[in-house]
């Protein structure tokens, strides 16, 4: 199977983004902490299925799990998110794959 994770760790930033597909991604997108969540103290992960076409858009984004007061920002990064296109032998193809997002407070704030 054709497969790849790539996690990026910005310490700097309270979005942490795990990314499980068969693409290399050209953009992957942070999302943004959403105001009402910080003030209600709302952290944990948000995990989306996204589909991508032919040119490395993605055309769906479906949230599997996460907080409500997280998801729309989840659903909004991914969908801003580009992909290298995949290709099978010289075929370029649609693709799934799942990005997770863990959204954490800082802590002692």
């Amino acid at each position: 199977m054709l497969g790849a994770t790539l996690a990026l760790l910005l310490l700097s930033n309270p979005v942490i983004v795990n990314c499980t597909l068969s693409m290399n991604p050209i953009v992957l997108v942070q999302p943004t902490y959403p105001p009402l969540a910080k003030r209600a103290r709302v952290s944990g992960y948000v995990t989306v299925k996204i589909v991508v076409n032919q040119r490395g858009r993605v055309t769906k984004a479906t949230v599997l799990s996460g907080h409500p007061l997280l998801n729309v920002a989840a659903l909004k990064a991914a969908r801003s998110s580009r992909f290298e296109p995949l290709r099978v032998g010289r075929k370029v193809v649609k693709a799934e794959g799942i990005i997770s997002y863990r959204f954490r407070l800082p802590e002692g704030g």
